[in-house]
């Protein structure tokens, strides 16, 4: 994002910029289907390299480079309108008192501009603990879980509460409720945890 607002020439940020607002507008299942074609058979390669039997390449780890690769225009499209958006007189004026551009691009820009670039961070954050059909076209859908081994299948909350949603009653379907709730707690958490984040980030000289 700063690349794109500050340091890259304007023919080349115009482009960028195009390219990352086209990405955040995609839709997730076109994600899903790209990640079960490409990203599953990157995993599954880089398995047998390992000497690990994968699951046609569902895994945990494909999971985590779908959700990385979808999040990362939303962060960075609002991230660029937030540095846009600071004030020219600051950067000049730390210009003027004799911090180089490096200096005045990390410690001026990216400091005025943070209360943009963690909502972005909030946003797409929100997106990933959300998503849940694409996530479910490459994660293989255990039974139980959770797992931390990144070649083994998983399931996610949200995928955990779609499947069979229609015909689940009773007992089956308090679960599933219970298991929104857990989900927006972790939400919850994460939100607070970046905007602890975004006041320390102020505070550092």
């Amino acid at each position: 994002a700063l690349f794109i607002a500050k340091i890259a020439p304007k023919s080349i940020s115009q482009i960028m910029s195009t390219v990352v607002e086209l990405l955040a507008s995609i839709p997730s299942v076109v994600y899903g289907v790209f990640a079960a074609g490409s990203i599953t058979a990157l995993v599954k390669m880089l398995a047998s390299q390992l000497g690990i039997v994968t699951a046609g390449g569902s895994s945990l780890l494909a999971v985590i480079l779908l959700l990385a690769i979808m999040i990362f225009p939303t962060i960075t499209s609002m991230a660029v309108t937030a540095i846009r958006s600071v004030d020219k007189e600051m950067e000049l004026g730390s210009l003027a008192l004799g911090a180089t551009q490096t200096q005045t691009n990390f410690k001026v820009i990216l400091s005025s501009a943070k209360s943009g670039i963690f909502a972005g961070a909030i946003l797409g954050i929100g997106r990933a603990f959300g998503e849940a059909t694409a996530v479910a076209m490459v994660a293989g859908n255990k039974l139980m879980g959770p797992t931390f081994d990144l070649f083994d299948i998983t399931r996610t909350l949200t995928s955990t509460m779609l499947a069979g949603l229609k015909e689940t009653t009773g007992l089956d379907y308090d679960i599933r409720f219970s298991v929104g709730i857990v989900l927006m707690a972790v939400i919850l958490v994460s939100n607070f945890v970046l905007n602890q984040m975004k006041k320390k980030v102020g505070n550092q000289s």
